[in-house]
């Protein structure tokens, strides 16, 4: 070793120690007599630097470390009574691991007079560690490198006798190695910078304060944040990416797997399986605090759902993953430092038993983004394209698009710029969110008196307010119209109900009505009126029973056994039907106007909507003097 260069195995540890502690502490460290410290190593590399680290800067009776690799045949009870007795002696104690709670005896946790988390090297640790090997300071601007680095990631690349640039340069390839979900959280916004995520977004920046809350130790136990999870909704929506943003935002490493991996890695015997669902789990204990991403959750059957042949082979997978959920939810010093996030298309497809409270808690639903956050998520992909333009009359053209569809607008944008040899204009990005509209005529003015049609049902029976109606077609849809329930109410009579199921019956009834016959347009009508006609009598206890014999979304589940109920569903929705017919008919000649003016114009907003509403009434009003010119105008 080249004299007075220290390498970093042996410096690593000390710098991230004394970086743990304010000065006040370090020196109770080392001094205080009958202490007993905890030291919580961020991986297990760390627990055997950090060993040494405290070995070398204080006196101590007693050193216990535990990294787990003995896991199997050493129970976290074994040498409790001895060091027990060391601590009853009144003599100093410091026992060193990355999951105490679960790897170090519960007495000794519980008695320590002070508790060090240490968390993964600041940049500051690791410069110090490069001028100690070096004899140099690394320059400026180094900061981020190696932050996320493991122990022997540093190890391998601080190096005795190299220089501060060439270890920089090994850190920043080493970095650059790191594993893909990683590499993906480089790529993916910061939180605080996501658009459209609603309450999933609302619920991942209070996980994310109560992480950081919890280091700085106002919050003392981690099992009391609300940290489990489940993402569901469409393709698209952005859950993965959710996901890794909290992960970026909180410093905590992030494990990603899914019941397909755990048949993809081993056999698909019941046994290989369960193995490799245990070698993950204990690859998230290890890592904690960490985030667990369970993707696809909904591989996971629901045993009520399960076939008899396959419920024996399920049983023990699903019970295995229960008791892990439970073992992670508890508070009791078994438990583990982890954030767990289910993500599924199907939320409504889960086993009860999997989302409980005490599990993974609740399921939080992700839609496609509104108006008014896709020109922020445009934004986010385009960079500096488009800098200083305004894109906010996007939103409208584009509402019902995920957030995958956005990200591969900003790509097909940029792409044809790139073709013709010239930054991107904002014709470039409205030509990938416009499809070529290839309609007829005729199928243009049958999406414009079917989306009207729903218009003018929300506003006449207020089922909603009206905040856009569109016929501009995107790879997703051909016509769309966008409402609000008044006032941001958020329970429903069953009356409120009835007028959501004639809205959504309307735009049948304006095809009916003006001489067209019902088409496919009508399909996800159906859906939704079928579903809210069955939710009123099995789900709300708004019909003759209060029995709830089915959740809201799987209420028109019961169609396909109970033939009676089918009866009650299809003469209701006849009923509504009619009533839908009946204002389409009594409001023709201003369903007519604005299915004009929407083939003209391609969007109508919420504002144009209701003032052409409110003059086409006062004509009314004035009756047919007005139309015909008035007396004073012969």
């Amino acid at each position: 070793m080249t004299s007075g260069l220290v390498a970093p195995h042996l410096s690593l540890g000390g710098h991230l120690l004394e970086a743990a502690m304010t000065p006040a502490q370090l020196r109770r460290f080392r001094y205080s007599p009958g202490l007993s410290v905890l030291i919580e190593a961020p991986t297990p590399a760390w627990v055997a630097p950090l060993r040494s680290a405290a070995a070398g800067m204080a006196n101590w009776q007693h050193i216990e470390a535990r990294d787990g690799t003995a896991r199997h045949a050493r129970k976290p009870t074994e040498g409790e009574n001895e060091l027990a007795r060391v601590l009853g002696a009144g003599h100093r104690l410091v026992a060193v691991s990355h999951a105490p709670e679960r790897l170090l005896p519960p007495s000794v946790v519980a008695a320590a007079d002070m508790r060090i988390r240490t968390g993964h090297p600041t940049a500051a640790v690791i410069r110090k560690a490069i001028r100690d090997a070096t004899g140099t300071w690394p320059r400026p601007g180094s900061d981020k490198l190696g932050a996320r680095l493991d122990f022997f990631d540093l190890v391998s690349a601080i190096r005795v006798g190299s220089d501060a640039r060439s270890c920089l340069d090994r850190l920043a390839r080493a970095t650059a190695g790191m594993t893909v979900v990683t590499q993906f959280q480089a790529h993916v916004p910061p939180l605080e910078d996501l658009c459209g995520y609603g309450e999933a977004g609302q619920w991942a920046k209070r996980l994310v304060d109560d992480v950081n809350a919890w280091r700085r130790g106002e919050i003392p136990d981690f099992s009391t944040i609300d940290r489990q999870i489940v993402f569901a909704g469409p393709p698209g929506t952005g859950k993965t990416t959710l996901v890794a943003s909290i992960a970026k935002s909180s410093g905590l490493p992030l494990i990603t797997t899914s019941v397909a991996k755990w048949f993809i890695d081993g056999t698909g015997y019941l046994d290989s399986v369960l193995k490799q669902a245990e070698a993950t789990f204990s690859k998230a204990a290890d890592a904690a605090p960490a985030i667990l991403f369970l993707d696809e959750i909904d591989a996971i059957p629901n045993r009520a759902t399960t076939s008899s042949r396959n419920a024996d082979y399920w049983a023990p997978i699903v019970g295995y993953i229960l008791q892990f959920l439970d073992g992670i939810s508890s508070s009791a010093p078994s438990s583990f430092n982890l954030v767990i996030i289910g993500a599924t298309n199907f939320g409504d497809a889960l086993d009860p038993a999997l989302v409980r409270p005490g599990r993974l808690s609740r399921v939080i639903k992700i839609l496609p983004p509104d108006e008014e956050a896709i020109p922020g998520i445009l934004r986010q992909h385009l960079g500096k394209d488009l800098e200083g333009v305004d894109l906010g009359h996007i939103g409208g053209v584009a509402v019902g698009a995920t957030g995958a569809v956005i990200a591969g607008w900003a790509k097909g944008a940029r792409r044809r710029a790139r073709v013709a040899r010239r930054p991107m204009e904002i014709g470039d990005l409205m030509a990938e969110i416009l499809a070529p509209d290839n309609r007829s005529p005729g199928a243009i003015w049958r999406c414009a008196v079917h989306e009207v049609s729903h218009a003018l049902a929300a506003h006449m029976t207020g089922s909603c307010v009206v905040q856009t109606i569109s016929i501009l077609a995107n790879p997703t849809q051909g016509g769309r119209m966008i409402g609000a329930y008044p006032d941001g109410e958020v329970t429903r009579t069953r009356a409120d109900i009835e007028n959501m199921i004639v809205t959504a019956l309307a735009g049948r009834a304006g095809e009916i009505v003006f001489g067209m016959e019902a088409s496919t347009g009508s399909y996800s009508d159906l859906t939704t009126a079928t579903n809210l006609a069955a939710s009123i009598h099995a789900s709300f206890g708004m019909g003759e029973g209060l029995v709830q014999r089915r959740l809201m979304d799987r209420a028109a589940s019961l169609l396909d056994e109970d033939a009676n109920f089918r009866r009650l569903i299809e003469m209701s929705l006849k009923a509504f039907s009619a009533q839908a017919v009946e204002i389409i008919t009594r409001y023709r000649d201003l369903v007519e106007v604005l299915a004009n003016r929407l083939v003209k114009d391609r969007q109508i907003d919420g504002v144009a909507f209701r003032e052409l509403i409110d003059g086409y009434e006062r004509k009314l009003v004035q009756g047919p003097a007005t139309r015909n010119g008035g007396p004073r105008h012969g």
